[in-house]
């Protein structure tokens, strides 16, 4: 068996690569269920809470595989064990923050029911937990708050100069324009960082008879869905 090494491996097993039994079960708890079965552990979760549960489980049976703990034929919750979730730990410390750190963990005991719901996964709970009252930041974070009303109108500030320059370099006007609007939109209607990056005009932004429209649908969202709102008159041109 390899020791751990000072770095870990943070790269994600699809679903495809997941041993047999843990794709079985991944899909059994995503599946909603009839009149004679339950429904699924996972049915309810929203898509980016599925999607980054996956790929937290996915870096776990990374780290399984680089150690060469990964045995197909071993039910998921056989690997999950205090002495092994302890080796993980020690391996990510030196590579995640400790807020990241509990994050990590918490996920994975957030999976864990849905893959091997008869086991008793409060062990894990308690460990996220205790990982959650040590996380410390270590930047202290007030000496870097802005007021966000000032970073409101340093943004339309911004846009408003890069509308007055030619657009002597198209791609860098536009990238300019972009991050001073992405700025403004976290600001007057902050949604998550995935959400924002992944609006699309026409789909997410639509226009209106007095504006613009930001519609977002249930797999946009972490909290459910759907939820629409107006875009800020003043990033509306006139």
């Amino acid at each position: 068996m390899s020791k751990i090494s000072a770095t870990i491996d943070r790269r994600s097993l699809p679903v495809s690569a997941w041993p047999e039994q843990d794709r079985a079960l991944w899909q059994a708890a995503c599946e909603a269920g009839g009149p004679l079965d339950d429904a699924g552990a996972a049915v309810d979760w929203a898509p980016a809470t599925r999607r980054s549960r996956v790929a937290n489980y996915g870096r776990w049976l990374t780290f399984l595989d680089q150690q060469g703990l990964l045995t197909p034929n071993a039910a998921p919750g056989d690997r999950v064990t205090p002495d092994v979730v302890r080796r993980y730990i020690d391996a990510l410390r030196p590579t995640l923050a400790p807020l990241s750190l509990w994050t990590t963990i918490d996920q994975l005991a957030a999976i864990m029911p849905a893959l091997a719901p008869d086991a008793d996964w409060g062990w894990l709970r308690r460990t996220a937990g205790r990982l959650k009252r040590g996380a410390v930041n270590q930047k202290p974070i007030a000496p870097r708050i802005r007021n966000a009303a000032d970073l409101y109108q340093r943004a339309l500030s911004a846009l408003a100069g890069i509308d007055d320059k030619p657009e002597a370099r198209p791609f860098a006007h536009a990238t300019a324009f972009r991050d001073a609007l992405m700025i403004a939109l976290t600001v007057a209607r902050p949604i998550r960082r995935r959400t924002l990056a992944g609006l699309r005009v026409g789909h997410h932004l639509r226009p209106t008879s007095d504006g613009f429209l930001i519609q977002l649908e249930r797999e946009d969202l972490k909290c459910g869905g759907p939820m629409s709102f107006p875009l800020p008159s003043s990033l509306v041109p006139q």
